[in-house]
C-alpha cells in the first residue's frame, strides 16, 4: 500500500506537490506529514524480530499483529465463559419457572386425574402422563430457544462485523448442543417432582 494513500485517508498532505499523482520518493520536505502507522512484511522471522527490537522504543511502538490477536481471542474466550455461566443460570431459572407454572396448572387438573384413578387408571399412567407433559414442555422450549438464539447470534455477529471489521461467525458447536442436552435432562429429572406429588396424592382426599 503506498504511504501516500495512508496520508490521504487521514486528510494529510501526500508528500508531493498539490495535484501530483507521484508515488514514492522523492518527497517535498514541507509536504511530509509523518507516518502514523506502517505495516511491514519482513523477509524472514529474524528480520521481523530485528525490526521489532529496532522500533519498539519510547518514540515508537512495534508489535506483531498476532500479539494483539492473542489478547483479543483471550478476551473473547473470557466473555464466552462468562456468557456460558449466565446462560446456565438463566436456563435454571427458566426451568424452575416452568415447574412452578406446571404445578399451578396441575392443581387445576388434579380432580380429573383423581377421577381417572377412581375409574381404574394405574398410578404409573398418572405418573407417566404428568412426567411426559412437563418433560415435553422443557424439551420443546429448549429446542425453540436454541433456534432463536442462533438467529440472534447471527444478527449480532453480522452487526459486530459491520461495525468493527472483525469477522465473527455464529456457529452451533458441541458445547451448545451439550448445554441444550443438559437442560433437557435436568428438565426430565425435575419433571418427576410434580408427577410424584400427584402420584402419591390420595384419591379420596381429592374427590372430597
Amino acid at each position: 500500500m503506498p504511504v501516500e494513500l495512508t496520508w490521504e485517508v487521514h486528510n494529510l498532505p501526500n508528500g508531493h506537490g498539490k495535484g501530483s499523482e507521484q508515488v514514492g520518493p522523492p518527497y517535498v520536505a514541507d509536504q511530509l506529514p509523518g507516518v502514523p502507522a506502517l505495516v511491514v512484511k519482513p523477509d524472514s522471522i529474524a528480520a521481523a524480530y530485528g525490526l521489532r527490537n529496532l522500533y519498539h522504543s519510547e518514540d515508537s511502538t512495534a508489535f506483531f499483529p498476532a500479539e494483539v490477536l492473542v489478547e483479543l481471542y483471550a478476551l473473547l474466550g473470557d466473555m464466552r465463559s462468562l456468557m456460558n455461566v449466565i446462560a446456565i443460570a438463566t436456563q435454571t431459572l427458566v426451568i424452575v419457572a416452568i415447574l412452578a407454572g406446571v404445578m399451578v396448572l396441575l392443581r387445576l387438573y388434579r380432580m380429573q386425574f383423581s377421577v381417572l384413578r377412581a375409574l381404574g387408571a394405574p398410578r404409573s399412567f398418572i405418573f407417566l402422563t404428568i412426567w411426559s407433559y412437563v418433560a415435553l414442555i422443557v424439551a420443546v422450549g429448549a429446542l425453540v430457544r436454541l433456534a432463536i438464539g442462533m438467529g440472534l447470534a447471527g444478527a449480532i455477529s453480522a452487526a459486530f462485523t459491520a461495525q468493527t471489521g472483525i469477522a465473527l461467525d455464529a456457529t452451533l458447536g458441541s458445547s451448545e448442543l451439550l448445554l441444550v442436552a443438559a437442560i433437557i435432562v435436568i428438565g426430565m429429572a425435575i419433571a418427576t417432582v410434580p408427577a410424584a406429588l400427584l402420584y402419591r396424592k390420595p384419591v379420596l382426599d381429592t374427590l372430597r
